[in-house]
Parts: structure tokens; sequence; C-alpha cells
């Protein structure tokens, strides 16, 4: 990343995991690591960008999601 985005928002690492419960469904499981900046001003920032994070992250999963399901019947539809 840029050092000034590092500078605003912080370190970030993610990870994706699928497990198969079942063979005809799945489940995502993400896992992130903030380190938010601590010098001022951006350590005010902490509390709207888990927020901003928490919205995002719900946007970007219900896509995967619909993606999924899409890609899904046409697959089956296919066969």
């Amino acid at each position: 990343m840029d050092p000034l985005a590092i500078a605003i928002f912080g370190e970030i690492a993610g990870s994706y995991v699928i497990f198969p419960p079942a063979e005809t469904s799945c489940r995502l499981v993400v896992k992130l690591l903030v380190r938010y900046p601590r010098r001022w001003p951006w350590s005010w920032g902490r509390w709207l960008l888990l927020w901003g994070d928490l919205i995002m992250m719900r946007k970007q999963l219900l896509t995967l999601k619909h993606r999924a399901e899409r890609m899904s019947h046409t697959i089956e539809s296919d066969t």
C-alpha cells in the first residue's frame, strides 16, 4: 500500500476461506486484521473506519453471493 494510505487507514490484511458443508452449498468466512493508525489526526477515524469496513464487507459478500448463485444456475442449465 501507499505510505499515505497506510498513515490514513492503517495496515490491513484479509483472508477468505470457503468451507463446503454440503455438496450443493458452501460457507465463506472472512477474517480481517486491521492496525489502525495511532497518530492524530488519523486516530479519530478508527471508529468511522470500523463501521465503513463493516458496510463495505457486507456489500462485497452479498456481491460474491449473487455472482456464485448466478454461476451455479448457469452451470445447472448447461448440464
